[in-house]
Formats: C-alpha cells, structure tokens, sequence
C-alpha cells in the first residue's frame, strides 16, 4: 500500500525544516516541501498529495491564492488544505476561509492541534510512539567515566542522544539532563539499543559495528530502563503543549 503525502510550504527555510522534521516523526506518511505557492501548485499537480500544509504570507503567491487555484480546480479541489496564518486577527481568517480552506492554524502552531486537524482531514494516523525534539545538553555515565552531548528528541520510553563517543550497544547507562518547566534536574538509567552515524541531520545505520578514532558525531538510541513517573508525566505534558 503507497504511503500517503504530506506537502509542506513555506518560504522560511529553517522553520519548513523544522515541521517537516516533526511531522516525519509523529505522522506515518511522506512529506514534500515546496517554497512557495507557484512551487506547490506544480507539486500538487504532479505528487497529488493527501493533504497540503500551507503558509499563508509568501513571496510570489501567497497560501490564499494558492488555496484558490486549486479549489476552483475540478480535478484537485478534493484535496484538503490547511493554511498557517501568522495571527488570530480576523482578516487573517477571513482571508484564508474566502480562499475555501478546509481548516486553518495561527503560529506559533500548537503541535498536537495541528496532528489532530491532519488526522481529521486525511486520515493520517500519529505514531504511538511519538517523539519530540528538545536539542538540550545531556550528561551520562558508563563504565564509571562521564560523558556528554546533545538530547535530540525524547519520548516517554527513550531518547536519542548526540554525541562524539561510541558506545557499545546493549550498554547501561546512568542520564542526567534537564527538562524545561522543571528545575531539578532529571535522572534515569537507560540501555544502547542502536548507534547510528549522525551528519548534518542524516542518519545511517551504525549496529553492526562501533566506529573509532572518527570526528563524525555517534547517534545514540536509548530505551529507558528506570524512569520515575513525575518525569514521564512531564514527558508527555511537554508533549502535548509543544508549540513550532
């Protein structure tokens, strides 16, 4: 069975990245991206996307026309959009509404809002097992010797960690790290259940062998082996109020 799509635009790079790289996590489908409205109507012509994600304020065309165009299309106006306004205000969603919207969202987007309208839309079903990215400093122990790098993303089972040390999979380690809205700071035991090779966003496969004396950055996956329960509750509280 073909997995559905997802085309994201929006002309600020940087953030197209940053939801692509969430929806990717949370949702079971594909995503595209395109820059602009000119560009999505290309790509809705040819991808035939099950949903489009569209910024509303754009240079060349912006998401309204764009939603335009392709509602008074007879062979694609089944296709569900959403538009990204910038703002509450009212003209805003009048704007995007003229245009024949299915739904629309303000920013800063509102995360499990923004799965729940996907879902409703498409159909598209979140991963159960939905991870959220933090990019936080992280502290850990193994074999008595301290080490430390950067907390990817995390969900209440595990985490993913960055760092410049291979550690051997199946490892116990002890974590310190810290969670925004919590002073105190966090421990857990966890085991390396996977390494991976992490380049400029990029992972590759890393299981079947521990990689020494490289300046790459290690991808450590780690699943929790003790946890208390505050912190799974703070976990998934972050969860379900994690704004773009």
């Amino acid at each position: 069975m073909e997995r559905k799509r997802i085309l994201l635009v929006d002309d600020d790079d940087d953030y197209r990245e940053k939801v692509s790289d969430l929806l990717f996590k949370r949702l079971t489908c594909d995503i595209i991206e395109a820059k602009d409205g000119i560009e999505a109507i290309k790509l809705i012509k040819k991808a035939q996307p099950d949903l489009v994600l569209l910024d509303l304020s754009m240079p060349e065309m912006d998401g309204d026309e764009c939603c335009s165009i392709v509602k008074a299309d007879p062979l694609l106006n089944y296709m569900p959009i959403i538009i990204a306004s910038p703002s509450n205000k009212l003209e805003d969603k009048k704007r995007c509404l003229l245009a024949g919207c299915d739904d629309y969202i303000t920013k800063p987007i509102h995360v499990m809002e923004l799965l729940h309208k996907i879902n409703i839309l498409s159909g598209i079903p979140c991963r159960r097992d939905s991870r959220m990215t933090l990019r936080t400093g992280i502290y850990f122990n193994y074999n008595n010797k301290g080490y430390s790098g950067f907390l990817e993303n995390m969900c209440e089972n595990g985490m993913f960690i960055i760092c410049k040390d291979s550690i051997p999979v199946g490892s116990q380690i002890d974590i310190r790290f810290n969670l925004p809205g919590m002073s105190n700071i966090i421990a857990a035991a966890g085991e390396i259940v996977r390494l991976t090779e992490y380049s400029g966003g990029f992972y590759a496969n890393h299981a079947d062998r521990i990689r020494m004396n490289s300046n790459e950055d290690i991808g450590l996956a780690v699943s929790f082996q003790s946890i208390s329960e505050e912190t799974k509750r703070a976990i998934s509280e972050l969860q379900r109020n994690y704004l773009l």
